[in-house]
């Protein structure tokens, strides 16, 4: 019952907000869905989900890094791509 009242007032009170985290999750998961067979992607969209506070995918895994490790991971994951179609 209290989850209920919760959930009510919440919707009451912020309900141009849920929309937006809604529509960011939703265009989110979109995108990891199409786009998660690129290694560096899945992974940059799985970090801004999780800064974000998102599900990322349902991977606990995630790390919680900067955008400067991030950057430096991506690089680490094409560098690694290339060598391997080499």
């Amino acid at each position: 019952m209290m989850r209920w009242l919760a959930w009510k007032l919440k919707w009451a009170f912020a309900r141009r907000e849920l929309n937006r985290l809604h529509h960011l999750q939703s265009d989110l998961m979109l995108c990891r869905r199409w786009l998660a067979e690129f290694d560096d992607v899945a992974l940059m969209l799985d970090v801004l989900a999780k800064h974000h506070g998102l599900p990322a995918g349902g991977f606990d895994d995630v790390p919680n890094i900067s955008i400067q490790e991030l950057r430096h991971k991506m690089r680490q994951l094409r560098t690694k791509e290339i060598t391997r179609h080499d």
